[in-house]
């Protein structure tokens, strides 16, 4: 954000303007009451530029003011005398410097305070009533403003600083969360590429050991059997081709079945090995699971049990699974202090979500009541399977 549109906004810039549309009127009324005035209608114009040039400070912020100071000093030449009383002067430029150091940076800031000096110093030169204590006054209040404007600028350019750290903070959590969504989704799809490279192997595999139980009057089924092993072993041929597209470097290629909920007992004790102590209960009849829900609610209780591990400090954990006919819910509960992120933005929570939504799921996760936190979802089965 610019610091001049921190600057440029709120009650006291409002406030700014009408003390310079103050200032003009008041001008107006000197040049026009004082019947000795020399060339007034010059006068009138250059009084206007004076004061109120600086109202275009926020599209101008040094062109403004520096116009203003410009005009303050050709009036000098215009009248035998400076025409605008004291007061007028002295607070029409001392706004006028402060202008220069609210609305610009302090290198150029400083720059306009030399120039408001120098139209004192002109002011006091062209008018033969202006004393030197005077015109030092008015180089005094000015540069009093002068260093007003400047905290104003900085407490403006401070407040623009932590705006901008904000929306850059915000900037980079959706990026980390789109980043983090995007390598789990890639190692969930992994893993499903090793369960449907694991069942094609077992396909052809099965396919091979019935071709060769045929008998020699059987040809036509050996011959459609060998296609089927064929196909399949072209299959797993491009799979393994499309693993090297979706694994990292690091990763190796496995066929080997992934864990499924019948290896909890196995997660639970290693966990328990790890230093949580875990109960596990079971509710409803197991029952044949598609892979990728197996596989996906067992990555669910694992990166649960992981999460607590990580952020509960001295808890203990409870993994329930209930079968239903049509779903399996999981529930994963401590009673610790939990993650110090609860708000549900974790990458650990980011890949349970992503799990439970690629089977039309659904997961949630949260402060428990009593203390600790729970996860929990819901993974549909679907039907006929």
């Amino acid at each position: 954000m610019d610091v001049r549109q921190l600057v440029g906004g709120g009650w006291a810039d409002r406030l700014l303007d009408v003390a310079f549309v103050v200032l003009a009127l008041l001008a107006q009324v000197e040049i026009w009451v004082k019947p000795e005035a020399e060339n007034q209608p010059l006068l009138v114009v250059l009084s206007l530029v004076w004061t109120l040039a600086p109202l275009a400070r926020r599209q101008l912020p040094f062109a403004a003011p520096v116009a203003s100071l410009v005009a303050a000093g050709a009036m000098t030449f215009v009248a035998d005398e400076y025409l605008a009383s004291v007061a007028t002067s002295v607070v029409g430029l001392a706004l006028v410097a402060g202008v220069l150091s609210a609305y610009n940076e302090p290198r150029v800031a400083a720059a306009g305070l030399v120039l408001v000096w120098g139209v004192v110093a002109l002011v006091a030169a062209q008018d033969p009533h202006e004393s030197f204590a005077g015109s030092l006054a008015a180089a005094l209040v000015a540069s009093a403003c002068w260093v007003v404007g400047l905290g104003w600028y900085r407490r403006s350019a401070y407040a623009a600083a932590l705006h901008e750290r904000a929306e850059r903070a915000e900037r980079e959590r959706e990026t980390a969360a789109r980043v983090a969504v995007a390598e789990e989704r890639a190692r969930i799809a992994r893993e499903l590429h090793d369960v449907v490279a694991h069942s094609v192997s077992v396909m052809v595999l099965q396919t091979s050991a019935v071709r060769r139980l045929l008998g020699e009057e059987q040809e036509r089924e050996r011959e459609a059997l060998g296609d089927v092993e064929r196909t399949g072993r072209e299959a797993l041929v491009e799979m393994r081709r499309l693993l090297g597209v979706l694994r990292a470097p690091e990763e190796g290629a496995e066929l080997a079945p992934q864990p499924g909920l019948s290896e909890l007992p196995s997660l639970v004790a290693r966990t328990q090995a790890a230093g949580l102590p875990v109960v596990l209960r079971v509710e409803g009849e197991p029952g044949p699971l598609p892979l990728g829900v197996d596989l996906s609610a067992y990555r669910i209780v694992q990166e649960a049990l992981t999460n607590t591990l990580k952020h509960a400090g001295p808890a203990h954990a409870e993994v329930a699974i209930r079968y239903r006919a049509d779903a399996i819910d999981i529930e994963v509960a401590d009673d610790g202090r939990g993650p110090l992120d609860s708000n549900g933005d974790g990458h650990g929570l980011v890949g349970m979500h992503e799990r439970a939504t690629l089977f039309g799921g659904e997961l949630s996760a949260g402060a428990r009541d009593g203390g600790g936190f729970v996860v929990r979802a819901r993974l549909p089965i679907p039907v006929g399977e």
